[in-house]
């Protein structure tokens, strides 16, 4: 809801009125501990002092929640919350000003190690200039309000403490600050918040506010077009189309074309095993369809299923675009999702809701739409192609291991059901043999059913007999496939031999000199395979190749547990304290081995072991850490090392793979792990397979190479049989 400045005082102004706002924070965005009650209860009377003066009176402050009064924000179809929004006109012009507030103690912060960053007690923090820019470019891109009035849009930070700010305001981040200011309640900086926004906001304008408050996600056709062309662009991209890719590519934009000029809905099913080009496909239909139909009524998106998936492809767009805004273009699975949690919750508690079990999730929507959720979520055919890449990781809360925690309630149902539904045309690329995790339950056939159930028309392409990475060969995915089944050693022996790298083809095949992340360039002929006795040698051969300007990762399965996990700054513990520690060696080494997992900024954000963002320890060494299976999917490398360690080993005596459960630590598989250590057969069994896919995705990833080092004996000889030498 709406609420004027005044109205705003004079609620803060009253203790009782104060608390019954804290409390409604907390109810409705589902967030609060005590720390976070009493940095509202600090920091809004503080904020009201600073707007108090007669003339910001009339202009309106943005509250939201269901039916409660709520200070914040949430962009439309987006996970973020903007603290303040203050809402009218400078001059002719509508006018926003996005404020975020900051209760910090900033005595012992130091600038950043780059731009966007700085240095809190617990290590690097977003630079809140930053978090600033991106609530402002979001609204600016994808606000329809904000679209249809042509607004203004600034934003500032406001420290509602006597920060000291010089270090905030320094190098790298002069820029940033200068043009997403940050102001304090200091006596020689407190003034200048309320000049800030006087000299954006002259007047009220109730109007626009209220069309501001039904706003919807909206793609600005002008800025579709910029960033389409980028990526489209063959001379510049990293997504260039060949052969069967053409096909699905060609097929796909068929389907679109037909679509938009008749009332059915279509589905798109485009599959195909790892490196078989699906990520390239799905980049280069948005990049065309952006180009040809996306604009406010006719969106076009890049749905990610992961959060790794999510923060790399937002991270690429905005590399291929030079936009940061670009990628606003990319929406979360759950998006798609009619009702929230905290709907769930609101509904259970204050409108006496009794909701079904996931099993009836049609019934769930039936009641959702009946207490008016989902007013602001994405409806029926609001998007026009909703482009989906790794699909195979979407979630039905149908079978039970798709019911859990997952950032959506799973009672609303299937993930790929709302796509659907929310879009004229899906285009789905997957891979089933890559749903490693219990959650990810959405099969081929799941996708048809939905289809049928919403009168969609469904048209499959199949792209199994391509192969981009892994040395371009067919060949050694088969192995791959052979290796993890089990198969004799002379079986795979044989097989090798039609994709084991020779002297000859060594010097054939390879036109780049010097190679670039991501782009794709004639391969050579075959896949250079290594075994090696130890860690140290393995990285010692990786270095050679990242000093020969190659992209390489050390990569390992879910064999240690992540102790490093919540640490302030992994790269800085103690050897011994770190995931990977290996103590000895070959004879001639001393030194321990150790290495971190892959390190995750901000919880969710995976793009710096990927493409080693500027700032964090890959960019600084691309073998400093290691990346897990979950981590890679959907990426590759030009070479990787792979670290093969106890979880699966092959058992001489059987003559077959066998799992130790004790050391299998992935999250995803924890019921299953659950099951399995409690000696449940079937159990067993599936986690087996489980970790042969985890496996499977790791030994898949490489461009030019894999190294790899077997700490297991028995399975170092096994394999060893199976590779031609």
């Amino acid at each position: 809801m709406l609420m004027t400045v005044k109205e705003f005082c004079t609620t803060v102004g009253d203790t009782a009125r104060l608390n019954q706002l804290v409390a409604d924070l907390r109810r409705a965005t589902g967030r609060g501990g005590v720390r976070e009650e009493e940095s509202w209860r600090s920091s809004l009377p503080i904020l009201a002092e600073a707007v108090g003066e007669q003339y910001f009176e009339g202009i309106h402050l943005f509250f939201a929640g269901a039916g409660d009064v709520a200070l914040e924000y949430r962009l439309p179809n987006s996970p973020k919350w903007c603290d303040v929004v203050l809402i009218g006109r400078n001059h002719e012009r509508a006018s926003i000003v996005i404020v975020e507030l900051k209760h910090w103690n900033t005595a012992s912060d130091v600038r950043g190690r780059y731009t966007g960053l700085m240095q809190r007690h617990f290590g690097d923090a977003i630079h809140p200039s930053d978090q600033v820019q991106g609530y402002v470019e979001y609204c600016r891109a994808f606000h329809s309000a904000v679209q249809h009035r042509d607004a203004q849009v600034d934003g500032c930070v406001f420290f509602t403490q006597a920060a000291a700010l010089a270090e905030y305001r320094a190098a790298p981040n002069e820029s940033l600050a200068t043009t997403y200011p940050l102001y304090s309640t200091r006596p020689a900086e407190f003034p200048a918040f309320p000049r800030y926004l006087r000299e954006r906001l002259t007047a009220p304008d109730a109007e626009f506010a209220r069309e501001f408050e039904h706003g919807r996600y909206s793609q600005p056709r002008s800025l579709c077009i910029q960033v389409g062309a980028q990526l489209a662009d063959e001379k510049s991209s990293p997504f260039i189309l060949l052969d069967e890719q053409r096909t699905a590519f060609s097929v796909s934009m068929a389907e679109v074309t037909e679509a938009m000029s008749s009332d059915r809905k279509r589905v798109v099913i485009v599959q195909g095993p790892p490196g078989s080009g699906k990520s390239v496909v799905a980049a280069r239909i948005w990049a065309k369809l952006a180009q040809d139909f996306g604009g406010e009524d006719r969106s076009v998106t890049m749905v990610t299923t992961s959060a790794s998936q999510n923060s790399n492809w937002r991270s690429m767009f905005r590399q291929a675009a030079g936009v940061r805004a670009a990628d606003g273009f990319i929406l979360k699975a759950n998006a798609y999702i009619p009702f929230t949690t905290h709907d769930q919750k609101t509904g259970a508690r204050d409108l006496g809701v009794v909701w079904r079990d996931a099993s009836e999730w049609e019934k769930n929507l039936r009641l959702a739409e009946a207490c008016g959720f989902g007013a602001k979520r994405i409806g029926n055919n609001d998007i026009g192609v909703s482009i989906v890449d790794e699909a195979h990781a979407l979630i039905n809360p149908e079978h039970a291991d798709g019911r859990g925690q997952f950032g959506f309630p799973v009672i609303a149902g299937p993930q790929a059901y709302h796509i659907i539904r929310g879009s004229k045309v899906v285009i789905f690329l997957l891979d089933s043999q890559q749903s490693f995790r219990e959650r990810e339950t959405t099969s081929v056939g799941d996708i048809e059913r939905f289809a049928g159930m919403i009168g969609a028309q469904v048209t499959h392409v199949d792209l199994s007999d391509n192969q981009f990475r892994c040395g371009g060969s067919v060949e050694y995915t088969s192995w791959v496939e052979g290796l993890l089944a089990g198969n004799s050693s002379s079986e795979l022996l044989s097989l090798s031999k039609l994709w084991r790298r020779d002297a000859d083809a060594l010097a054939t095949g390879v036109e780049d000199a010097a190679p670039r992340r991501g782009r794709r360039r004639k391969l050579p002929t075959g896949l250079e395979f290594e075994m090696f006795s130890d860690p140290w040698s393995l990285e010692s051969a990786l270095r050679d190749k990242v000093a020969e300007g190659f992209c390489a990762r050390l990569l390992s399965s879910y064999s240690v547990p992540w102790k490093t996990r919540s640490m302030q700054d992994p790269h800085r513990v103690p050897p011994g304290d770190r995931d990977f520690f290996f103590a000895s060696g070959a004879e001639q080494e001393t030194k321990p081995w150790s290495k971190v997992w892959n390190v995750v900024p901000d919880r969710d954000n995976y793009a710096p072991f990927v493409q080693g963002t500027p700032g964090s320890g890959i960019c600084e060494d691309p073998l400093a850490e290691v990346g897990c299976p979950y981590v890679v999917r959907g990426f590759d490398f030009d070479y990787i090392g792979l670290l093969w360690l106890k979880d699966l080993v092959w058992s001489a005596e059987e003559d077959r793979w066998s799992l130790n459960t004790s050391e299998v630590f992935e999250s995803g598989l924890s019921r299953l792990i659950g099951r399995a250590k409690r000696g449940d057969v079937d159990a067993q069994r599936e986690l087996l397979r489980k970790v042969c896919q985890a496996y499977r995705i790791l030994l898949t990833r490489p461009l030019r190479g894999v190294y790899v080092w077997v700490q297991d004996a028995d399975t170092r000889a096994y394999i060893s049989r199976c590779v031609a030498g």
